[in-house]
């Protein structure tokens, strides 16, 4: 039997999904710092998750540290979107896994305290994951995909700009390799690759293992 991993979506149902208000923290702060060799100026948090970016302590700071939720769940969800939308927003149980299967791997940026709309505190506390894993990991030999090529014309003097990325195609069949994925459980495809957030197979067993609330996942070969 093969491996799989898994293409990760918010849940069907909106009601398994976090829409909050979050407060607090200093969301003007900015930082300059050293990405890769290259010089990351006058950054903030939001762009850290944006560009999959591990953020520095110096930014961290900066995250809200307050979150507002309706009442209604009945059980409250695991997952969300974070302050500026996306998936990002997960709670301390999914965090206790992830730090187990991938112990200092990846970022997660703790809200400190939980309430719902009405000001009553939840028992129940989330983080900002910020995945700055990113991997060309799709076999294009043997996906169903195509690339494509996109010039974007540059404006007020900057230059033209060629994009690159991958167009899925019907029917469905995509294939990782499992020399680029290595032994990670969370990644993001780059901008040049599947743009989306993968969870292997054992995050997602223990993710149902611990009958969190559920996300949309579509399972795609490793090989």
């Amino acid at each position: 039997m093969g491996q799989h991993a898994y293409i990760v979506r918010p849940p069907d149902d909106p009601g398994s999904w976090i829409h909050g208000e979050f407060r607090g923290g200093d969301p003007n702060r900015r930082h300059t710092f050293l990405v890769n060799g290259e010089m990351m100026r006058n950054a903030d948090l939001r762009a850290c998750l944006l560009m999959g970016v591990k953020a520095p302590d110096q930014l961290v700071l900066a995250a809200p540290n307050e979150i507002f939720i309706e009442d209604g769940f009945g059980r409250l969800p695991d997952f969300g979107a974070g302050p500026w939308g996306g998936f990002t927003l997960v709670s301390e149980n999914f965090v206790e896994i992830v730090e187990l299967l991938d112990p200092d791997q990846h970022q997660f940026i703790p809200i400190d305290r939980t309430y719902y709309a009405d000001g009553r505190l939840v028992d129940k506390k989330f983080f900002i994951m910020n995945i700055f894993h990113k991997i060309n990991a799709v076999d294009l030999d043997l996906s169903n995909v195509r690339k494509i090529e996109k010039t974007i014309i540059g404006r007020n003097d900057l230059p033209d700009q060629t994009r690159k990325y991958i167009e899925i195609l019907e029917p469905f069949s995509i294939f990782l390799r499992k020399d680029r994925i290595g032994n990670l459980n969370i990644w993001h495809g780059t901008s040049n690759d599947i743009f989306k957030i993968f969870f292997s197979d054992k995050l997602v067993r223990e993710i149902k293992k611990s009958k969190l609330s559920p996300l949309s996942f579509t399972a795609v070969n490793v090989i």
